[in-house]
């Protein structure tokens, strides 16, 4: 893989941030340290380098599954939630090993979060900003999702 790497003003706080561009496929991934912003796009060349065509993905999600032992699973995504993901997610819900009562999916797109399933816990945000400090590293080297668990 062939990449690019330049130092770009983050679109949310305006600090320095990272931008990774792949020539060869046109995907362009970007992060801020500072405010912990991640996004996604891809460049399409028209007419020979002359134009390109954007299309970015700029939602965060995370997926908690909880068990009946009270051990729990993360899923994080760099990348709004594919229906695909909330059709198994609601699938995992019928388990009898799962909690689905404390299990939870949320996503996070134009600076707010959207709950997609189930009720998320009062210190929901200290666990989403724990969970995305703790694994940043892997947010950068992973498309779309990690597993963490817990428990």
């Amino acid at each position: 893989m062939q990449t690019i790497v330049s130092t770009v003003e983050c679109p949310r706080c305006k600090e320095k941030a990272f931008e990774q561009y792949e020539y060869n496929t046109g995907r362009c991934k970007g992060w801020c340290n500072n405010c912990n912003y991640n996004y996604a796009k891809r460049k399409k060349v028209i007419a020979q380098n002359k134009d390109f065509e954007v299309s970015a993905d700029n939602g965060y999600g995370i997926v908690c599954l909880v068990k009946i032992d009270g051990s729990s699973h993360y899923y994080m995504f760099n990348a709004d939630i594919e229906r695909i993901v909330i059709d198994r997610f609601v699938a995992y819900l019928d388990i009898p090993e799962v909690d689905a009562e404390n299990s939870y999916m949320v996503n996070y797109g134009n600076d707010a979060f959207y709950v997609l399933y189930g009720k998320v816990p009062e210190n929901f945000i200290d666990i989403y900003i724990e969970t995305l400090k703790c694994h940043k590293p892997f947010l950068e080297a992973v498309d779309k999702r990690y597993l963490l668990k817990k428990g």
